[in-house]
């Protein structure tokens, strides 16, 4: 007779614990204050990528995501080639002091001389703020030689040529100026440049009348919808405005309650960088359903260029088994006398057909989650963050859904213009006995009669065609 026993079955996958969700996870290309271009990075906690990559828009638009829609959200800083700038200033008053824009750094930067000599053979090491030095770089050729900072990708140090001699530091400032300590030559960076972080609709209120270190001001990045506390004008004319990487210069006696205007334009980039950041997206081996360029391009025409840039890599995506869409932002600025309008839309477009791309176009006054600002962003920054909170199965323009979340107001109506969404543009709306906007619909860049010019049906299928190929494997 056997002795008693128990025998056990283990059972696998009964607690129903799945991987995550790709179906929802987007991808945010774009400029950023910090972290490396062409890196992949995930993030679920909007603090933890701030500390991270640092601010700008594509942390802005990302942030859209992570309140709408929760995370995680993946990004990929793109090297911002193009350079911003800063406008000339407008007056709304009776006085004749100047208030004048600069570009400026959000963080100081060291740069250290190892070894000395001549470009080519000198070295040096970088250190941010208040962080350690990094490892020891090698200078480049003979003539201005240009150095983009790591973990700083605003910032471009420029050696110029000449002998440098170990031991010197040169520290370039929050207000872009340069110093050095040591006995070499002072002046070999000082052409180094730093951008603003992002747009700014800069205004300086006047508060208290007086000349510098008397006056009393006030600033706003979103054009006065939000202002700071009341700050004293330095005795010294220049004031840093944290975490924008921009300075406001003050010459002269100031006027209460006279309005200074800046219109500030952050740095962006090339299709050829946008490529580059994509082939980094391309070789991490994560799924995700939708990539974002975030930024809009100065027109329509050169939006239709960086939608070829995107479609290529998208269309190889496809051949290599990654089934996803593309989303791009059109300029549209008739409201204020820009030249991007309805027609410059559609015939920048009228020709361009493509089943995985989609193409926002007009903006909204969009509240960020972050700084609390109302800034003039693409509505494609709403349109995306919709998609990532709702199921692939349902339509980003269903009504019941509800309203965008944190849009404020909306510059172009599709309920009011009917042009761009037969257009096969994503645009926004309003509703007759509804507050808020909407999604007019979730249009792809497909010819007409194509069952994939709607975003619910590209992103269906393109699970359908994971899911098939997976299991045939």
């Amino acid at each position: 007779m056997s002795i008693p026993e128990v025998t056990q079955t283990i059972s696998d996958g009964a607690l129903g614990v799945l991987p995550p969700n790709a179906s929802k996870v987007q991808v945010k290309l774009g400029v950023c204050s910090a972290g490396a271009p062409n890196t992949v990075y995930s993030f679920a906690d909007a603090k933890l990528m701030q500390d991270t990559i640092g601010r700008g828009p594509v942390v802005e638009a990302a942030a859209q995501v992570l309140n709408v829609a929760g995370g995680p959200v993946m990004i990929v800083p793109v090297l911002p080639s193009v350079v911003g700038s800063i406008g000339s200033t407008t007056l709304v008053g009776s006085g004749t002091a100047t208030v004048t824009g600069g570009k400026a750094l959000d963080r100081i930067v060291k740069i250290k001389i190892i070894t000395g000599g001549a470009l080519a053979t000198a070295t040096f090491q970088v250190a941010i703020g208040s962080g350690a030095y990094g490892s020891t770089v090698t200078t480049g050729t003979p003539g201005t030689w240009s150095y983009r900072i790591p973990g700083a990708p605003l910032v471009v140090a420029n050696f110029a040529v000449g002998t440098y001699v170990a031991n010197d530091v040169f520290q370039i400032n929050l207000d872009g100026s340069v110093t050095r300590t040591g006995s070499g030559t002072a002046t070999l960076l000082d052409t180094s440049t730093a951008e603003p972080l992002d747009d700014y609709a800069v205004r300086v209120k006047i508060v208290t009348a007086g000349a510098l270190g008397a006056a009393v001001f006030q600033y706003s990045l979103d054009g006065g919808d939000n202002y700071s506390g009341q700050i004293l004008v330095p005795s010294g004319g220049v004031y840093i405005i944290p975490n924008a990487g921009v300075k406001l210069t003050f010459s002269g006696t100031f006027v209460a309650a006279d309005v200074y205007s800046i219109a500030v334009t952050g740095p962006s980039f090339s299709s050829s960088d946008v490529a580059t950041a994509i082939d980094a997206l391309f070789a991490d081996p994560r799924k995700w359903f939708l990539l974002h360029v975030v930024g809009k391009a100065t027109s329509a025409a050169n939006a239709a260029t960086m939608a070829g840039a995107v479609d290529a890599k998208m269309t190889t995506a496809e051949t290599a088994f990654r089934y996803a869409r593309a989303l791009v932002e059109c300029p549209h600025d008739v409201d204020i006398g820009g030249s991007n309008t309805d027609s410059a839309a559609i015939s920048a477009f009228a020709s361009y057909s493509n089943t995985r791309m989609s193409i926002a176009i007009g903006d909204a006054e969009l509240v960020s989650p972050l700084t609390g600002r109302t800034e003039r962003r693409s509505i494609g920054w709403s349109y995306a963050a919709r998609l990532s909170a709702i199921a692939p199965g349902e339509s980003p323009a269903w009504v019941n859904r509800g309203a965008l979340k944190g849009v404020a107001s909306i510059y172009r109506d599709e309920a009011k213009v009917q042009a761009l969404n037969d257009q096969r543009f994503v645009t926004a709306r309003t509703i007759i006995g509804r507050q808020g906007y909407y999604i007019t619909d979730g249009k792809t860049m497909a010819v007409a009669g194509s069952d994939f010019g709607d975003i619910t049906n590209c992103r269906v299928m393109d699970i359908a065609c994971d899911t098939t190929r997976n299991a045939l494997l």
